[in-house]
C-alpha cells in the first residue's frame, strides 16, 4: 500500500467519526500522523471530487448530511460557516449579523452573497461556495444566552443604514416584539448588554422596554443617556410616541 492509499484509508476511517453535517479542518485529520501536509490535501481534495466531503475553504471540509447532500447547492450561510458559530462542544462563539440576520427574521427575501459574522476576534475575509463572510469583532461575551440579544443590538445599531432593502420602522416592530416576548430577566441581561452600545441603539431598546414593560425597566438605560445628544432615526413619530423622552429625533 502506497502513502496515498495509506492515507485514504486513514482519512476513511477518520470520516466515520466526524457527525453528518459537521465542519472539520484537514488538520485535525494530520495532527498526529506524521504524513506530508501536501499528500493529505490531495487526498481530501479527491474525495471532494467523489462527493465524500465539499471543500468550505482551504482547510476545511464539511461532511454532508443526507440532507444537505440533497440540497448542497443551497445550503444556509449558517451551515457554510459554523465552524465560526460554534466551538468543538456546540456552544455559541459567533453569530450571523447585517443582512443575514434580517434574512433570518423574514425581513429580507436572502442574505445576499456577502455575509457578516461577528466573533470575539479578528478573522481575514472567506469565500465559501460563491459567499463572501467578512468578519466584526464583538468585544462583548457571546454565547447561547447573549448572541440572539447581540443579534438585535447590532441590527438597532444600524437601523437608519438598511432603509434601501428594509424599511426601519418594519424593523423596529419586529424588535419590539422579541422584547414583548421577554422574560423580566430576559429584559435585564438585553439592558446590560445594551449599556455598552451607542446613545441611538440605547434609545431605541429603552423606548421599546418602556413601552411594554414600563419605565422600571427602562430606568438604567434613560438615566445612561447623555441629555444634550439627540439621535435622528428614520420612523414615523406616530410609531415612536416616547421618542423626545429618549432623545429620538423622528424622521
Amino acid at each position: 500500500m502506497n502513502i496515498k492509499e495509506q492515507i485514504n484509508s486513514q482519512a476513511l476511517i477518520f470520516l466515520r467519526n466526524v457527525k453528518a453535517g459537521g465542519v472539520f479542518r484537514v488538520d485535525e485529520f494530520g495532527a498526529s500522523l506524521g504524513y506530508n501536509r501536501s499528500e493529505i490535501s490531495r487526498v481530501f481534495l479527491a474525495l471532494a471530487a467523489d462527493g465524500f466531503i465539499v471543500k468550505l475553504a482551504k482547510g476545511i471540509y464539511l461532511k454532508p448530511s443526507d440532507e444537505q447532500k440533497r440540497r448542497i447547492d443551497d445550503l444556509r450561510p449558517e451551515e457554510l460557516i459554523d465552524d465560526f458559530l460554534f466551538g468543538k462542544d456546540g456552544a455559541n462563539i459567533g453569530y450571523l449579523t447585517g443582512s443575514a440576520y434580517l434574512a433570518s427574521l423574514g425581513l429580507l427575501d436572502k442574505a445576499g452573497d456577502v455575509v457578516a459574522v461577528a466573533t470575539p476576534g479578528r478573522h481575514s475575509m472567506t469565500v465559501r461556495r460563491g459567499v463572501t463572510f467578512t468578519f466584526v469583532v464583538q468585544r462583548l461575551p457571546i454565547n447561547t444566552h447573549t448572541f440572539e440579544l447581540l443579534q438585535m443590538l447590532d441590527a438597532l445599531r444600524n437601523i437608519n443604514r438598511t432603509e434601501e432593502t428594509v424599511a426601519p420602522v418594519a424593523l423596529y416592530e419586529r424588535m419590539k416584539d422579541n422584547v414583548r416576548a421577554m422574560s423580566p430577566s430576559r429584559i435585564d441581561r438585553l439592558v446590560d448588554l445594551a449599556m455598552k452600545y451607542n446613545h441611538m441603539t440605547k434609545a431605541l431598546v429603552g423606548s421599546m422596554i418602556e413601552c411594554i414593560h414600563g419605565t422600571a425597566y427602562a430606568g438604567k438605560l434613560l438615566m445612561s443617556l447623555n441629555c444634550t445628544t439627540l439621535s435622528e432615526v428614520h420612523i414615523p413619530p406616530e410609531k415612536l410616541p416616547n421618542a423626545q423622552v429618549w432623545r429620538l429625533v423622528c424622521r
